[in-house]
């Protein structure tokens, strides 16, 4: 018996234990890649590899690692997520955004960057509504106030509301489009 026979021998011997298709795909591979090769060849090869009970206990090893199971969420959580940090601020102030924030934030569907995506959205969503109607407040305010009949010329009532009300509208439609990306990803995310 050749010292390679006598190795994959007591090889096969130490993984008796081991599911015989897995066995005999590690002793067949390291035949077949010990093949053709010079007696001294293999013998380097052999030390490389290492001892026939190394072998096996490392394939044991990796054989009893249990493979991490992806955990996803229920279509139901990702939607209540959405809700909660699109309108959550509007329902109950406050703390329904903050509810959203930190389910979007525990969600196994996504990702960082559609986490970041979707903070940036609920602040946009509570505070922002606010802060895209200041300009309607100010063109209304300068137009009015002022010495008597004379509107402020430096600010026409008649250009800025239009341009007002389309970056509004633009803001919206960004915002909307934001949240249901977030949805698209958390189902593709879940069918995987």
């Amino acid at each position: 018996m050749t010292a390679i026979e006598k190795y994959l021998t007591e090889l096969d011997e130490l993984l008796l234990d081991v599911d015989p298709a897995i066995r005999d795909g590690l002793v067949n591979g390291i035949r077949e890649e010990l093949a053709g090769m010079s007696d001294a060849d293999a013998a380097e090869r052999l030390r490389a590899i290492g001892a026939p009970a190394f072998v096996a206990a490392s394939a044991r090893a990796e054989l009893s690692q249990p493979k991490a199971a992806r955990r996803n969420d229920p279509a139901w959580y990702s939607v209540a997520t959405v809700v909660l940090g699109s309108i959550g601020g509007f329902l109950i102030p406050v703390l329904g955004s903050i509810i959203g924030l930190v389910m979007l934030w525990m969600a196994a569907n996504w990702q960082l960057r559609h986490k970041v995506v979707g903070t940036l959205l609920t602040a946009l969503g509570s505070g922002g509504v606010f802060l895209m109607l200041v300009p309607f407040y100010s063109v209304a305010t300068v137009t009015t106030s002022g010495s008597g009949d004379n509107p402020n010329p430096l600010i026409p009532a008649a250009a800025s509301a239009p341009w007002s009300a389309i970056l509004f509208f633009a803001l919206a439609v960004a915002w909307f489009a934001g949240w249901i990306w977030l949805l698209v990803a958390a189902e593709c995310a879940r069918r995987r």
